[in-house]
């Protein structure tokens, strides 16, 4: 796991040394292990010209043998907004696997679909399309999108129904509306 920016600009390109980067982007699959065997996933992909490349950074959060929190479970959006701001994505969420399979078959979805997770990232034209009176914690990123932190409170994981009642309002706004294919940006 990169410790720094710098690392991590390192470990990128040397991932990514393919002749037609500046068309297909940047993608990045960094796994960050804890003493107890938990692990933190984060794959991101970013920086393609090509209308078809994908935009998105997707944190997994995997707890240890026989524990009962996932690693940076309570700082889920903070972790969201921190690879938002760098990246500046069209989607982003924390989720368990557990967590994705029930929105996946709750609400049919591709697995690429944009969806909820127990925080969400919308890029700026997708953060628009939030309901005012949506309940979440928000947390403006630099590039004019939004972290929604679902949870009640700081640092909890919010419930499996408050996720995909949230996602059901979400996608009923058009805030989790898929990529038109082809797509025509990098974001909706």
């Amino acid at each position: 796991m990169p410790r720094s920016a710098g690392e991590f600009a390192t470990a990128l390109q040397a991932a990514n040394t393919h002749d037609d980067v500046d068309i297909i982007g940047w993608t990045a699959h960094v796994v960050g292990r804890r003493q107890d065997g938990g692990y933190v996933q984060v794959w991101i992909s970013a920086g393609g010209t090509n209308e078809h490349s994908p935009f998105f950074v997707i944190v997994k959060l995997f707890p240890g043998p026989g524990a009962s929190a996932s690693p940076l479970a309570d700082r889920l959006a903070e972790t969201l907004a921190a690879l938002a701001g760098a990246w500046d994505p069209d989607t982003g969420l924390a989720y368990d696997r557990e967590l994705f399979k029930t929105v996946k078959a709750t609400y049919g979805l591709p697995a690429p679909a944009p969806r909820c997770g127990w925080s969400v990232y919308l890029s700026e034209n997708r953060a628009a399309r939030v309901p005012g009176d949506f309940t979440a914690r928000r947390l403006p990123t630099e590039h004019g999108g939004l972290v929604l932190d679902l949870a009640a409170s700081p640092g909890e994981i919010p419930a499996t129904e408050t996720v995909l009642a949230s996602h059901r309002a979400l996608a009923e706004s058009g805030a989790l509306e898929p990529m038109p294919v082809p797509a025509t940006g990098a974001k909706l």
